[in-house]
């Protein structure tokens, strides 16, 4: 086999264990979001569905960009860098925004209800 024939084998490998990888982390991202609103309904009590919507209104109110940055990092697990590649922006603007994100539920949520959801 050829020197170019080689390099063409070999990158065809690296391309396809990148894709492999990839659709690992997607697979696995999913298992995980499941999961996440699987528990989401297994409370059905009328006191944890107005928390829900409480905590969902909250939510709503924060910006398009706060709200991406938030629910890629806290909810789906990603980190800064994959959430930073995933919205086309630097990996200190996911964590500016999910601080600021943060912040604003801390707020809104303690103001609501007289009580403090934070812990």
């Amino acid at each position: 086999m050829g020197a170019r024939r080689r390099d063409e084998v070999t990158d065809r490998s690296l391309y396809q264990t990148g894709v492999n990888l990839n659709r690992h982390r997607l697979r696995h991202l999913a298992v995980r979001a499941r999961r996440l609103l699987a528990m989401t309904h297994d409370a059905q009590s009328e006191p944890a569905a107005g928390v829900r919507r409480e905590i969902a209104e909250a939510i709503a109110s924060l910006s398009r960009g706060q709200r991406e940055a938030l629910m890629l990092v806290e909810w789906l697990g990603l980190n800064a860098e994959e959430a930073g590649r995933a919205l086309g922006i630097a990996s200190a603007s996911v964590r500016s925004r999910v601080h600021r994100a943060k912040a604003a539920l801390r707020a809104r949520l303690s103001d609501e209800g007289g009580e403090s959801w934070t812990t």
